[in-house]
């Protein structure tokens, strides 16, 4: 079984997606009280609170400079967003390399 989502859908319906992975996964029933709190714990806002409050160990899971809103991870969460930060050109690349990756991947 292959799972393929995008990040348009799985912004628009989290609960049904990652009920899918854990299906994929072999958990079929997961406790719903467990399940619930991992969706609010991946919140968009809860991340971004949880990134500014220095919460994450990694490194790389922290902002450049703390000032400076671009230097986060987790920024704005709108899909499509990398349109604002790449050019037209650096957009072509990404689309082409896309355009490589085997279809049953849905990009």
């Amino acid at each position: 079984m292959l799972l393929s989502n995008s990040g348009k859908a799985l912004h628009a319906s989290p609960a049904e997606h990652f009920r899918d992975l854990l299906a994929l996964l072999g958990e079929s029933t997961p406790d719903i009280a467990i399940f619930q709190e991992a969706l609010e714990f991946a919140r968009f806002e809860n991340m971004q609170k949880l990134e500014a409050a220095g919460a994450f160990d990694s490194k790389i899971l922290h902002p450049g400079d703390v000032r400076d809103p671009e230097s986060f991870k987790v920024r704005r969460g709108k899909v499509g967003g990398y349109r604002e930060y790449l050019s037209i050109e650096d957009q072509k690349y990404a689309a082409d390399a896309l355009a490589e990756l085997d279809v049953r991947f849905g990009y």
